[in-house]
């Protein structure tokens, strides 16, 4: 299961066909930490959080950041893939403060460690 076929299942707003796609997707990309990472800033972007869920479990960083330091936070503000799909009711504000709370986590872990 590819990016493109994620994305795909996403544009006929099919939410549960995609959040079966992600188990299959983290297996066959496991050990590969930067397709791990598009899958969820993918998700992030179609305001997705059952798929970050599985996606931070996969070992994937709430932290991560993309080119130009994009976090999943921009990018789910930014909407670039799915400007053109409409989005469940509540999605985006459903999906920021786990982001967040997820993230405050992490770094409250390594503050901890520090």
């Amino acid at each position: 299961m590819n990016l493109s076929e994620i994305k795909s299942k996403y544009g006929r707003e099919d939410r549960d066909a995609v959040l079966k796609a992600y188990p299959i997707a983290i297996e066959e990309n496991k050990g590969q930490e930067n397709k791990l990472n598009e899958l969820a800033f993918l998700a992030a972007d179609f305001a997705h959080p059952e798929a970050l869920v599985l996606l931070f479990e996969a070992g994937v960083s709430p932290a991560v950041a993309a080119d130009y330091g994009f976090t999943l936070l921009h990018i789910l503000a930014r909407q670039e893939e799915s400007r053109y799909v409409l989005k469940p009711e509540g999605a985006v504000a459903k999906t920021t403060p786990y982001c967040l709370t997820t993230r405050s986590a992490l770094f409250a872990r390594t503050r901890t460690k520090a």
